[in-house]
C-alpha cells in the first residue's frame, strides 16, 4: 500500500504528496591547487563533504539567507581558515568574476558564525544567495593544505540548488495543491482497482499530462511536466514550482 503524510495534505491509505519549491543534490568543485598548497577536491576521501543548506526555498530576485555546513576530516596539513563555501557551474568550475573568485564566504568550526559546536569537524558558514533567474545553483566546499593530504577519489558527487520563478500567491498554492490531490486520488483508484503500484504511477503521469499539461482538457498549460521514478510521481507546475507523490 501507499502512504501520504506531508503539509497541505489530506491524511489517507495511499501516497504521500509533498509540495516543494526547491530540492538539494549534489555539485563537484575541483579548482586548481596553489603552488605551495594542494587542494581535495569534493568527492575524495579527505576533501570537504559536500554542502548542506538548511534552506531550500530559493526564489528568483530576492535574498535569501542559508546556513551551510560540510565536514572536513581532520589532518595536520589543513591550513587554518582555508575552509571556504564557493559557487561553481554545473560542471563543478568555480564561478569567477572578472577573474576574482566569487567565494560565498569562509567557513568556520570555532563555534562562531553559525557554528554549533567549536572542534567537531563540521564547518559551517552563513552566505545570502540571490540568484538573477529561474534555474539551479551549484554550492561547494575546498579546503587547502600545506602538504599533501593524500587525496584518493572515492565517490561522484553533483548537488543542485533550484530557484523557483517567483513566491507562489495563496491562489497558486491552492490551485497546485488541487492539482497534486486530484493526482493522488486518481492513483489510489488505480491501485483500488488492482493495477500494479508502477503501472498505476505511470497512469497517474498519463492522467495528468492529459489533464494539466501543455494541451490538457482541464487547465492546459498548468503542469509542465510529469514523470516517474522508482519511488514517485514527480510533477513540474508551469510557475517552477514542484510536487511529489511517493510510494514506497
Amino acid at each position: 500500500m501507499l502512504d501520504r503524510a506531508a503539509p497541505r495534505e489530506k491524511m489517507m491509505n495511499a501516497p504521500q504528496r509533498t509540495l516543494a519549491i526547491a530540492a538539494i543534490m549534489l555539485a563537484i568543485a575541483a579548482p586548481a591547487s596553489g603552488a605551495n598548497t594542494i587542494t581535495c577536491p569534493i568527492g575524495q576521501s579527505k576533501g570537504p563533504t559536500p554542502p548542506v543548506a538548511s534552506q531550500r526555498g530559493f526564489y528568483a530576485g530576492e535574498d535569501t539567507a542559508i546556513t551551510v555546513t560540510s565536514v572536513v576530516p581532520p589532518d595536520p596539513n589543513l591550513i587554518p581558515g582555508s575552509v571556504t563555501l564557493i559557487q561553481v557551474d554545473s560542471n563543478g568550475n568555480e564561478i569567477t568574476s572578472l577573474g576574482q573568485s566569487t567565494n560565498l564566504g569562509q567557513m568556520y568550526d570555532d563555534g562562531t558564525h553559525g557554528d554549533a559546536v567549536a572542534a567537531d569537524g563540521i564547518y559551517t558558514a552563513q552566505a545570502t544567495i540571490h540568484p538573477k533567474a529561474a534555474g539551479k545553483i551549484y554550492l561547494a566546499v575546498t579546503a587547502s593544505y600545506s602538504g599533501p593530504p593524500g587525496c584518493r577519489q572515492s565517490f561522484h558527487n553533483e548537488r543542485e540548488l533550484f530557484v523557483a520563478g517567483h513566491k507562489s500567491t495563496q491562489a497558486e498554492d491552492d490551485a497546485e495543491t488541487n492539482v497534486l490531490d486530484a493526482a493522488a486520488d486518481f492513483m489510489d483508484n488505480e491501485e483500488a482497482n488492482g493495477i500494479s503500484q508502477m503501472q498505476a504511477a505511470q497512469d497517474t503521469v498519463n492522467y495528468i499530462m492529459a489533464n494539466y499539461g501543455p494541451n490538457g482538457s482541464t487547465q492546459a498549460g498548468f503542469v509542465s511536466q510529469a514523470s516517474v521514478n522508482p519511488t514517485a510521481v514527480e510533477i513540474t507546475y508551469a510557475s517552477g514550482h514542484g510536487a511529489v507523490i511517493s510510494f514506497h
